[in-house]
């Protein structure tokens, strides 16, 4: 019984060949404290002891805790020897380490371990949960690495926050054990248990089999890069933005449940999709080849869900759209079945039905892929729309005789997406596919009937997409789709003419300045050549300019990032500086052959320097800010 608590600091060490039990027996309770220094043990290291006893280790600022002993003849323990012993232990922070051959928590008693700030422990066999409810947590930069292998027991909890576990050998999972949170786990997975993505995104590296299952908490995402084995369940939870990232779809055998609007499934070189059945997803490349299935527990319509590049989702109407009637327009959520709506080639057609689903932006873990697109009045030309509208991203508009996912004609100004936390999109379905007027701009209705269980009200949530494989649009589809090559150049040309008669202005001049510490610099230009001389013992020097996206102001390209100007050589006191130097911080993209692209606000940590000089290799057309004229 009774208590003792000892330190190693920085410098200070200890060697042990007899083995160490903190806690002992009864209610005893031992703690020691690895700060900086270091302990070396070649026997048993127990937290915990024997019945009643409480052990605790904390391993931090560098310090380290070797344990030596072979299996045979020490391990160490936290929970101790018996099932009423407890035991915890911390590794935290850079360079603080754990080494050992066995390391085994819960063993007998209770046991809980954190690895954290960038901490990490080293070991051949790791169990947690064999005997008592006992945890690790790996967080923040945190590592653990088995070398031979690793299991979490029928009574273990493994949680990731950022951490890493690496297991050379299999990672066991026992029926009853569990693994969650989002970080990195390496090693070829054998599933009894479960494993659930939460609070941001899990990827598992390894193949992985068995009969257990995988689940995706909202906002939540899980990336699977190894292959996985039949018939292994994967969960939706809860509809509100969680994420399947397939990167070899076609080694997943897997089935998916749950899976709603709002939601999203990537399968990794997947260009188009159909549902086969009801519940058999078929992917193909982008010569139509297969490359793989995706199950579904439940069925689904054939044309409920569509594909953009691999993203697979459900596309979608803004609720509010107000779509066009022979008598007047209405707002899409009034509308119902057995209702008529106009369509753009005059005709007349019944409303078969309508459904809706609400959206949660902020907990989807790529917010872009569901969050509205806004056409802005008079985008399209006089009256199309007629006032703004919002559509999903996958949402098609027809425009010179084919269809095109809104998303392909963003320009950042009368073609934006816009950030909101929640939205709701609805759904409308006529007898076949045809486009509607909403706000007087041509958009496509949904294609397909089918089940519907997957949507709010009973049916599928809103959405206009059809399925996107080429044979479904070849028997069913009003108008071609269109994805790429000259008629997508033709429309993106023809929407950014109508931005400019809008009044929304491009320039080719970035505005750019240099700043000191955050104070403007006089420069001196000569051509393409610009030299600032900076104060004395400034920090930092920083490139500020316009920003652009050339894929939203140039019809031809497709580069989607947020670019200021390119440099093609930089000087400081007239030595020339690589463009890979690890004076460039934060602000610049990645080197190109010639140049390098700045994102608008570049940095450079000149050293000294009182001259910086650089040679403006490009720049970009930039939108001005404000239009000259209201939208009409």
């Amino acid at each position: 019984m009774g208590s003792a608590a000892v330190l190693i600091s920085a410098g200070g060490a200890w060697t042990d060949a007899g083995g160490l039990n903190l806690g002992g027996a009864g209610t005893g309770s031992g703690t020691l404290q690895v700060a900086g220094g270091m302990l070396n043990t070649s026997g048993f290291l127990t937290l915990g002891g024997e019945a009643g006893g409480a052990g605790s280790l904390t391993i931090s600022a560098g310090g380290t805790v070797i344990d030596a002993a072979l299996p045979a003849g020490g391990g160490v323990f936290v929970g101790g020897y018996t099932g009423d012993a407890t035991g915890d232990m911390v590794v935290s922070g850079a360079g603080s380490l754990f080494k050992a051959h066995i390391f085994g928590i819960g063993a007998g008693g209770a046991g809980t371990v954190a690895i954290t700030d960038g901490g990490a422990a080293v070991v051949d066999a790791f169990a947690v949960g064999a005997a008592s409810a006992s945890s690790i947590t790996i967080a923040s930069g945190g590592v653990l690495h088995c070398a031979v292998f690793a299991s979490v027991a029928g009574n273990g909890a493994a949680a990731l926050a950022g951490g890493t576990l690496i297991a050379d050998g299999n990672l066991t999972v026992a029926a009853g054990g569990a693994v969650s949170g989002w970080g990195l786990i390496s090693g070829n997975l054998a599933l009894a248990g479960s494993i659930a993505a939460s609070g941001g995104t899990l990827s598992l590296t390894q193949p992985l089999s068995g009969t257990g299952t995988l689940s995706i908490q909202a906002g939540s995402e899980l990336s699977l890069s190894g292959s996985v084995a039949a018939n292994v369940p994967v969960q939706f939870t809860a509809g509100s933005g969680e994420r399947l990232d397939l990167a070899a779809p076609a080694s997943f055998g897997g089935s998916v449940s749950g899976f709603l609007p709002g939601d999203t499934i990537f399968a990794a070189g997947a260009m188009t999709i159909s549902v086969n059945g009801g519940q058999t997803v078929t992917l193909f490349d982008a010569n139509q080849i297969q490359i793989g299935t995706i199950a579904l527990s439940s069925a689904i319509a054939d044309g409920t869900l569509v594909d953009n590049n691999g993203n697979i989702t459900y596309a979608c109407f803004a609720a509010g759209t107000h779509i066009a009637t022979p008598r007047d327009s209405v707002p899409v959520e009034a509308l119902r079945a057995g209702d008529t709506v106009m369509t753009a080639f005059g005709a007349q057609a019944d409303v078969k039905w309508v459904g809706y689903r609400h959206v949660a932006c902020n907990r989807h873990p790529r917010p872009g892929d569901v969050w509205p697109v806004r056409i802005v009045a008079g985008a399209f030309g006089p009256g199309r729309p007629a006032r703004d509208l919002w559509l999903s991203p996958d949402h098609a508009v027809f425009t010179d005789g084919v269809l095109i996912p809104i998303r392909y004609l963003i320009n950042g100004r009368t073609i934006r997406q816009e950030r909101r936390a929640e939205v709701t999109y609805f759904h409308v379905e006529l007898a076949s596919h045809d486009v509607l007027l909403a706000e007087g701009l041509p958009c496509e209705s949904y294609l397909d009937t089918g089940n519907r269980s997957a949507f709010a009200n009973g049916c599928a949530a809103l959405e206009l997409h059809p399925d996107f494989a080429r044979r479904i649009w070849r028997e069913r589809a009003c108008a071609k789709l269109v994805l790429n090559g000259p008629p997508l150049v033709a429309a993106r040309a023809a929407t950014l003419a109508h931005a400019l008669n809008l009044g929304f202005n491009l320039t080719g001049d970035p505005a750019l300045e240099v700043r000191a510490d955050g104070r403007s610099v006089d420069v001196r230009r000569y051509g393409k050549y610009w030299i600032a001389r900076l104060p004395l013992c400034a920090a930092r020097v920083a490139l500020i300019s316009r920003c652009w996206i050339p894929a939203e102001t140039r019809a031809d390209e497709t580069d989607t990032r947020v670019l200021g100007v390119a440099l093609s050589r930089v000087w400081l006191d007239r030595q020339e500086v690589g463009l890979a130097d690890a004076r460039f911080l934060e602000g610049w993209h990645d080197i190109e052959p010639g140049w390098r692209w700045t994102n608008g606000g570049a940095v450079v940590t000149p050293n000294g320097a009182r001259e910086f000089e650089f040679e403006l290799a490009m720049t970009g057309s930039y939108w001005l800010d404000k239009p000259l004229r209201a939208a009409i």
